[in-house]
This record gives structure tokens, C-alpha cells and sequence, in this order.
């Protein structure tokens, strides 16, 4: 559970009375992420006191990168919000609690959610542009009906790229994201992985889908349209002849 709410964290922990559960609480939200790796979690509680769950949240950038441990997420807000509830659940939560939180919905909420995260068909967690699949069941990506061995951390930051095809992700987003943290030695791995995956994926014009750099700031995945892949593709060959 992500809080600072110790009076909080003790009911939740008591909703799971006598169900062999064991509970962790969080302050910080990187603390959180960085923890993911490490250890299995069945649900991850989010006390919105502690600030709003939105898309840009680090836990949300990461379930969507790791899909295979997408763990649930249940949002407890104290009061009710239609507002609020909209952009919870815009972000990815699957499921928001009021308060005052009655034990017994909670745990009931819970089991449900945990039932239907077990059932999900992740048939859709598939991307397709260009030539290039990537599937997140597998971790598998293939260009062209090649396949393309990644690590899985190249295809968490793959994933993410493709996920956000024509929007800029700043380097700060993308690794807080994949690692929970945000710091020099990490945005150095960082600069390694991106050099690794655009030569990997040959992300380039002529390939279709071409990754670009904004110095210092971060990285936009674009994809080409046809006539200027055709284009680029038909420059190539005349160049290769004239060479």
C-alpha cells in the first residue's frame, strides 16, 4: 500500500485478517516502483490522499511497460468525486474505494478484482505498426516477420516507446518508468538501452518507424507514413546503384 496514513494502512492490513496476507506500506511512490522488481505483489492499494493516480503516475508508466506483472491496483479516496473517478480509472486503475472504507467491501472488492485479474484475456496486449509486432505475453518483437531478441528491460522500454507512437516521453518519464529512479548513472543505462534497441530495431526512416532524439530531454517514436517509407526506400536503391 502506498500512504503515509498509518491509522489507514492498519485497517486495510485488518480487512485481510486471518487470510495469510502479508501487508507493506510505501511513503513514496519510487520507493514503491523500485520494490516491484524484487517482489510478487497480488494488489497494490494507493491511498489518493498521497497524491492523484494519473496517467503519468511512476506505478502506472510501469504496469504498462511490464505487463506480465500487472499487478491491480484499488485507488482509496476519502470522498467521493465524479471528477476524480473519472481520471482514476482513466489512468488505469481497476477499482476506486471511498471512504470511510468499510473492511469487509474492501476485502470483498479485492477478491473480485484478483479473480478477474486471474481470467483476463491478455489476447490484446499486442502492438502492430509498420511491419513491426510486439507482444507483451511473450516479450517477443518481430520487424517484418523477423524476430528480434531483446532483453526484457530493452522490451519494457520498447513497449513503452510503441505505446506512445508520435508523443515525446522525457528522459525522467522513461526512467522512472523502467528502473523507479531518476539519476545520472540511470539516464546514462538509459542512453545505452535507446543506442541498443534503434540499432537492434533498426528504428530509421527507411524501416518505417524512426525514433528520435530530442537532446537532452528525451525521445519520440515516430512512424513514417507509406509514400515517404517508399520513398526513402526507393532513394536507398538508387543511391546503392549509383554507388
Amino acid at each position: 500500500m502506498l500512504t503515509k496514513n498509518e491509522r489507514l494502512f492498519r485497517l486495510v492490513c485488518d480487512a485481510f485478517a486471518g487470510e495469510n496476507v502479508i501487508c507493506s506500506s510505501f511513503a513514496e511512490d519510487l520507493a514503491l516502483v523500485r520494490e516491484l522488481p524484487r517482489q510478487t505483489f497480488s494488489l497494490i492499494l494507493i491511498d489518493a490522499n498521497h497524491g492523484q493516480y494519473a496517467s503519468h503516475h511512476p506505478l502506472s508508466s510501469w504496469r504498462e511497460c511490464y505487463s506480465d506483472r500487472r499487478t491491480p491496483v484499488i485507488v482509496i479516496e476519502q470522498f467521493f468525486n465524479i471528477d476524480n473517478l473519472k481520471d482514476t480509472l482513466a489512468a488505469g486503475a481497476d477499482d476506486v474505494v471511498f471512504g470511510p472504507v468499510n473492511p469487509r467491501e474492501l476485502n470483498a472488492r479485492a477478491h473480485i478484482l484478483l479473480n478477474r485479474n486471474k481470467a483476463r484475456d491478455q489476447g490484446s496486449a499486442k502492438i502492430e505498426t509498420n511491419g513491426y509486432v510486439l507482444d507483451k505475453r511473450n516479450g517477443s518483437v518481430f520487424a517484418n516477420g523477423q524476430a528480434i531478441r531483446l532483453t526484457s528491460r530493452e522490451f519494457a522500454i520498447a513497449w513503452l516507446l510503441f505505446s506512445n507512437l508520435g508523443h515525446f516521453l522525457s528522459r525522467q518519464q522513461i526512467s522512472e518508468a523502467i528502473w523507479g529512479n531518476y539519476e545520472d548513472i540511470v539516464g546514462r543505462t538509459l542512453e545505452q538501452h535507446i543506442y541498443k534497441l534503434r540499432k537492434k530495431l533498426d528504428l530509421n526512416e527507411t524501416s518505417g518507424v524512426q525514433l528520435k532524439t530530442i537532446y537532452a530531454f528525451g525521445y519520440r517514436l515516430e512512424a513514417i507514413q507509406t509514400e515517404k517509407k517508399s520513398e526513402a526506400s526507393a532513394s536507398a536503391s538508387v543511391a546503392s546503384l549509383c554507388y
